[in-house]
């Protein structure tokens, strides 16, 4: 018999208490209504006294255990952190399979993902997976021999609804990893689903053309993601939520000779595009390469070069 534990059941009229509720079997461990209700209590309580001991329960770690590593991270709001101190000792991960065994105390919120229920909507043969921190509906085809991409894929608006178990966190982009294929060309971002990608991992591909029309037309950055961080976190945990919900496009390890002047500019127009890899392909280094070169001067900090001792490895641009 599993036991959800909920902010619901861990509120006392006593400011000054120990509970401990090791060794039971607490599988589930949901704060995900943590920060309302101690927002609507309004109470903040600098140094809290109510002390909830943890450890020893048979935790599943999937994405109910988002706000809970939230909590012990320092990133829920001060007034929720401020309502009782939550002790997990050794509490451990007793599921799902890969994750068993872990300390809770070890994992990273912003990396959390989970498997997603394999429905019609996940494209065949790939993995679903959500992931709460950015919001983002992450599709992985990699190093399944595809020679194509998937011809359409799940909006995560729509999936979220049909999938999800009710939570206040919405998935509202997608993340494509293609890698390790035989994949030869993009569909258009016309082709259902393409136009929530947000980051396209198509590394270690066949991929010799890249048409204006394939370009990801990517979601930006909330607003609201990024004024709600500002006003409560640190730079530094601003800056790393920002990043991981920034844009990627890895292209390296392909047949590429060159980028043709209406993909250049619609790369140009990514403003959040953040990492953009290009290295390992076959550069054709004539006079048509001028404006690849334009490109990469102006737009050398996105543009991440694995350097090597072998000339092919790195995009090769001469003069005329």
């Amino acid at each position: 018999m599993c036991i959800l534990l909920q902010p619901e059941d861990i509120q006392f009229l006593s400011s000054d208490i120990t509970v401990d509720l090791t060794y039971n079997n607490i599988s589930i461990i949901d704060l995900q209504n943590l920060e309302l209700l101690a927002l609507a209590q309004n109470q903040y309580q600098p140094l809290p006294n109510r002390r909830i001991l943890l450890d020893q329960n048979p935790l599943m770690c999937d994405c109910e255990v988002y706000d809970l590593l939230r909590y012990l991270e320092g990133r829920l709001e001060p007034e929720a952190r401020s309502m009782f101190e939550i002790i997990p000792g050794n509490l451990s991960c007793a599921g799902p399979p890969e994750m068993r065994g872990a300390a809770v105390t070890q994992l990273n919120s912003l990396k959390l993902q989970c498997l997603l229920p394999r429905l019609g909507d996940c494209p065949h043969p790939c993995t679903c997976y959500e992931r709460p921190a950015d919001f983002a509906l992450v599709v992985d085809c990699s190093g399944l021999n595809l020679s194509q991409s998937p011809a359409n894929l799940p909006d995560p608006v729509k999936f979220s609804v049909s999938v999800l178990s009710p939570r206040r966190l919405r998935l509202n982009q997608t993340e494509l990893w293609l890698k390790g294929n035989r994949i030869v060309t993009l569909p258009p971002t016309s082709a259902p689903g393409y136009d929530r990608v947000t980051r396209l991992y198509v590394s270690h591909n066949n991929i010799s053309t890249l048409e204006a029309e394939q370009v990801p037309p990517h979601l930006q950055v909330s607003g609201y993601l990024a004024n709600h961080l500002a006003c409560h976190f640190s730079p530094e945990l601003v800056i790393s939520v920002l990043l991981a919900s920034s844009q990627v496009l890895e292209l390296d390890h392909n047949n590429l000779m060159g980028l043709k002047a209406p993909t250049l500019q619609a790369l140009s127009n990514r403003t959040s595009l953040h990492r953009f890899t290009l290295h390992a392909n076959p550069w054709q280094c004539d006079c048509s390469a001028r404006g690849m070169l334009n490109f990469l001067q102006e737009h050398f900090t996105q543009v991440y070069i694995m350097h090597s001792t072998s000339n092919s490895d790195v995009p090769c641009v001469q003069g005329c």
